[in-house]
Parts: C-alpha cells; structure tokens; sequence
C-alpha cells in the first residue's frame, strides 16, 4: 500500500498552480494582452486562471500556451518548487 501525505500534496499542488498562474501572467503582460482581450480571443476567464484558482485542464492550458506563444514545455520549465 502507497503512503501518501495528502497534506504535503495538497500544499506543492497549490504552490504549484500558483507559480503556473505567475508565469502565464507574466507571458501575456509580454504580449501586452490585457485580460478582456485575451478573453475575446479565447473565451478563457483568465483573471481566475491568474490567480491560482482555477485547475487547469490539458484543452484550456494548451489554449493559454497557443495564444501566447509559448510551448507547454517552456512554461513547466521556467516552475521550480
């Protein structure tokens, strides 16, 4: 049987999302998109995305790299925990 702490996953799962969501934030200031035209574009709220919040799916997070820009790869890269 897999022991597991739940509680330490749960804490690197949000500091992890966190750091997701800094990043994308950071890469659409880059492209000097503000949060109503990336919406437009998209249909992706991504103000909730920003902040940490919102889990992403594969669909939604491959829309975010595509629109700007980047690879999924390069983005995970630039996470460290």
């Amino acid at each position: 049987m897999l022991n597991t702490d739940f509680d330490y996953l749960e804490t690197t799962d949000a500091k992890f999302r966190l750091r997701i969501a800094l990043e994308i934030k950071r890469a659409r200031e880059v492209k000097r998109l503000s949060q109503k035209d990336f919406y437009q574009l998209t249909g992706i709220n991504i103000a909730r995305v920003e902040t940490g919040k919102q889990h992403l799916s594969v669909k939604t997070l491959r829309t975010i790299c595509y629109t700007l820009d980047i690879s999924m790869g390069g983005l995970f890269n630039c996470i460290r925990i």
